[in-house]
């Protein structure tokens, strides 16, 4: 069972690809990344086999997370705000 996000509501219409950039880096990362976008937002991070290991509220418009506990390679950030939602790939070293 696959449990990354959708990219439809529950109300079954698409959702909408972030209007604003969000910027996450570095990438590949050691461990500690920055995520930039426009605004407050909500993140949420998924590793390779779809399972949330993050989740959390930023009411800064940037912030570090530190993913050093977790086992290297492929995960996904969601990050969602008032302009919509980006998902992007980042890989942990």
């Amino acid at each position: 069972m696959n449990t990354f996000p959708e990219s439809i509501t529950s109300t079954g219409k698409p959702v909408e690809a972030s209007k604003g950039p969000v910027l996450i880096y570095p990438n590949p990362s050691e461990g500690l990344i920055t995520i930039k976008t426009t605004g407050p937002f909500t993140v949420t991070i998924f590793n390779s086999p779809g399972r949330c290991i993050h989740q959390g509220y930023r009411y800064r418009d940037q912030t570090e997370l530190n993913l050093n506990q977790y086992t290297p390679g492929l995960y996904l950030v969601r990050v969602e705000n008032e302009t919509g939602i980006s998902t992007q790939r980042f890989i942990l070293k």
